[in-house]
């Protein structure tokens, strides 16, 4: 069926509105919170959320992803079953895992924040639990198509856990404890809610909590998703490892602190995201042959991204400065960190041949190619220069993600995208961030960000003057209905 512009265009912003306006409440508070908690106790948060992350991959065994898979293919009674039977599954599992977490609670707790501590272990088995509920609570009303409410749920998500910071750091004061709390808390406000908004679902989870049907379809489905998960988490955390081995928790707060501001760039990368994919796929089944669409595509894509990479590591100690003095040094790990969503969103654009070919284990290759990349630089470069050292050898991997990404899909299905571009522009981009990992804003990086803007204006003229007659024809039918 033809996607339908105008609703998927609503939908989208339905969608997205929840995610602008949380991360917006995070950009406010952010400067609050790291005025308060310290990078050390930071750096135990970050590696409270990291190992849950982990632990989650697994107690879910993918039956988030049969949960999607399946629930379009039911009546109403069978997706509640299905969500029964998913959840359930989810939640033994879980349990299982919180009785042998607080047998080895000891270890894990001196892991996580330099000393034996019950509480942050409770706290991480109850952060496991807690984000099973939320994740198949939020996924009932996305699935059901609610986006109003899946958005406005992701408001109260961030607004709880804002709220309980300030709370509880009236108890705990400079605590990692004060996030680990809020960050659970917050779970179960957002699960509550849910509740109250699908009574029905959760009535009848509450009234049969049991698994009523043979599960095996869901769990054959589910499990390949544990190892490609655990490879892509071994991509996108192992910096935060390194840096915790090689380094300290002040280091890994620093780290952590810089990622926060990068989370703005990556609410834009999965806007992008939620808006491309459907397109792309309806593009591609209209026409297989579309190839200038993806072409043009990509140009834009690169052209804005590159952009907006050139003036936010420019602009770098404006930005860092709303963390705080303590936080000041990570002004020089930020560049390197917005090459994530930078090359992840450019990617988007030349990766789909692999899913309109169905070669999806090339995803894997992918993920694993990209770690092994990751787990070398970081082994290489922590130790020599600490959390700048992660930030480098990700943005790097993440430029490797994106090659990989280009090459495969390309074997499935030819694009003659002009890259040529695109490889200038990121070698005077690469020049830039270097040298703005080592140095303060002066003259010369005004000058090598000057350079990068007029070559990638020049490469990408095209899309300079495609913008223009759009925003030209825009303002002459806007007129007009005047």
């Amino acid at each position: 069926m033809e996607i339908n512009k105008g609703q998927f265009l609503k939908k989208f912003i339905e969608y997205a509105t929840g995610n602008f306006f949380a991360l917006f409440l995070g950009f406010i508070a952010s400067p609050i919170i790291t005025r308060l908690i310290m990078p050390e106790e930071m750096g135990k948060f970050s590696l409270f959320n990291t190992i849950t992350s982990v632990l989650f991959l697994f107690v879910m065994c993918g039956l988030d992803q049969s949960y999607v898979r399946f629930y379009n293919t039911l009546d109403s009674k069978g997706k509640r079953l299905l969500f029964n039977n998913c959840t359930i599954i989810s939640l033994l599992v879980g349990t299982g895992a919180s009785v042998i977490i607080f047998f080895f609670y000891a270890p894990i707790s001196k892991y996580i924040c330099g000393q034996i501590n019950f509480t942050v272990t409770f706290l991480l088995v109850v952060n496991i639990i807690s984000s099973i509920l939320q994740r198949f609570a939020l996924l009932e009303l996305r699935m059901g198509l609610r986006a109003k409410l899946y958005s406005l749920l992701n408001i109260w998500h961030k607004m709880s856990y804002i709220l309980l910071v300030f709370g509880t750091y009236y108890f705990f004061k400079n605590d990692s404890c004060v996030l680990m709390i809020a960050t659970v808390g917050s779970n179960f406000a957002c699960w509550i809610v849910c509740i109250l908004f699908s009574r029905k679902t959760w009535m009848y989870f509450f009234s049969n909590m049991k698994i009523q049907q043979p599960t095996g379809h869901l769990l054959k489905f589910g499990f390949p998703f544990i190892f490609s998960n655990t490879i892509n988490w071994i991509f996108e955390y192992i910096d935060r490892i390194s840096v915790k081995y090689y380094c300290d928790f002040n280091e890994l707060g620093i780290y952590s602190a810089a990622g926060t501001i990068v989370a703005l760039l990556t609410a834009c990368q999965l806007a992008f995201s939620t808006f491309w994919v459907p397109v792309a796929y309806e593009k591609y089944e209209k026409d297989p042959c579309c190839n200038s669409f993806f072409i043009t595509m990509n140009r834009i894509v690169s052209f804005w991204m590159i952009v907006i990479a050139t003036l936010l590591i420019t602009f770098k100690d404006l930005i860092i400065i709303l963390l705080g003095p303590a936080y000041k040094n990570a002004m020089f790990i930020f560049p390197f960190l917005t090459y994530m969503p930078i090359m992840y969103t450019i990617s988007e654009t030349t990766v789909l041949g692999i899913n309109f070919q169905m070669k999806t284990r090339y995803h894997i290759y992918i993920a694993i190619l990209s770690a092994i990349v990751n787990l070398c630089g970081n082994t290489i470069l922590v130790p020599l220069l600490g959390a700048k050292g992660a930030a480098i050898s990700t943005g790097f991997s993440y430029v490797v993600f994106f090659l990989i990404r280009t090459y495969l899909s390309n074997r499935c299905y030819p694009v003659k995208y002009k890259l040529k571009s695109l490889i200038v522009s990121l070698i005077l981009l690469n020049i830039l961030t270097i040298y703005s990992s080592f140095n303060n804003v002066n003259i010369y990086s005004i000058a090598l960000a000057c350079v990068v803007l007029i070559v990638v204006a020049v490469l990408y003229k095209d899309v300079i003057e495609l913008t223009i007659n759009y925003f030209k024809n825009f303002w002459l039918s806007f007129r007009e209905k005047e």
